[in-house]
């Protein structure tokens, strides 16, 4: 039972997380578009700009969003509902990193049948 609670205690915070990140950097491309060119024209896991590649991905883009967990960029500190919303990912991140780890332990630690 601890195991399944575990798993869709990570399952929901990694979702919310994935479309966290596609809004922030969706809200980026829509609304502040001279940064989101500085920064590498990210894209999310799911949403794409209009024209972007499948699987156009630079590091420079990757590198910038993730800096998002622990920096909190000019555009998004001037936006209260981005910056909300950073929060809530924020949040998803640091409850799904200890929850992915403990299923891990526990599953791990089960016996063999």
């Amino acid at each position: 039972m601890m195991l399944a609670a575990l798993q869709v205690t990570y399952l929901t915070c990694l979702a919310i997380a994935v479309f966290g990140h596609d809004r922030l950097v969706r809200g980026q491309y829509l609304n502040h578009r001279e940064q989101w060119e500085i920064d590498g024209r990210p894209s999310g896991l799911i949403w794409r700009a209009p024209g972007s590649a499948l699987w156009d991905r630079s590091a420079l883009g990757a590198i910038s969003t993730m800096s998002w967990l622990f920096l909190t960029p000019h555009w998004i500190a001037s936006d209260p509902k981005l910056r909300r919303l950073l929060a809530l990912v924020r949040v998803a991140y640091v409850l799904a990193i200890p929850a992915c780890v403990a299923w891990f332990v526990l599953d791990a630690a089960k016996p063999l049948r």
